[in-house]
């Protein structure tokens, strides 16, 4: 005996084949979906606000960042790379695995066949080296 699939037009229940029911449902549950992300996600139109005399400047700046804080955070930033982008690949692979990885000394060392304390000593070189670069 085969399963018989249904689905419910109009408040009335319909008879339908396997593959039906199952396009319908996938309709169905993408448009459930993307229901309940509209009701999550509210989109601001700039047009709207702007025809509505409303600034915008409530919703959408972010009084709990100093925008001054963040320039020179981006410019130091931006420095940094580029000194970094001057070092050695040995030193960039030490920086690498330390800062973006987040290896210990002592994980570096066993990958770079050095102890740790070489690892370390390394490691003060180049921070020495990346300050003279950037005038620190």
């Amino acid at each position: 005996m085969s399963k018989k699939y249904y689905w419910i037009l109009d408040g009335k229940y319909y008879e339908v084949s396997k593959e039906t029911y199952q396009k319908y449902k996938k309709e169905h549950d993408h448009s459930k979906m993307l229901q309940e992300y509209e009701n999550e996600v509210h989109i601001f139109s700039l047009d709207a606000m702007a025809a509505a005399d409303i600034t915008g400047y409530g919703v959408i700046a972010d009084t709990n960042v100093n925008v001054e804080d963040e320039a020179i955070h981006n410019i130091m930033l931006s420095n940094l790379r580029k000194a970094r982008e001057t070092l050695s690949s040995d030193e960039q692979l030490l920086l690498t695995l330390l800062y973006d990885e987040g290896q210990t000394m002592g994980e570096i060392g066993k990958i770079l066949g050095v102890s740790q304390q070489a690892v370390s000593k390394k490691h003060s070189k180049i921070i020495t080296k990346l300050k003279k670069i950037l005038k620190i």
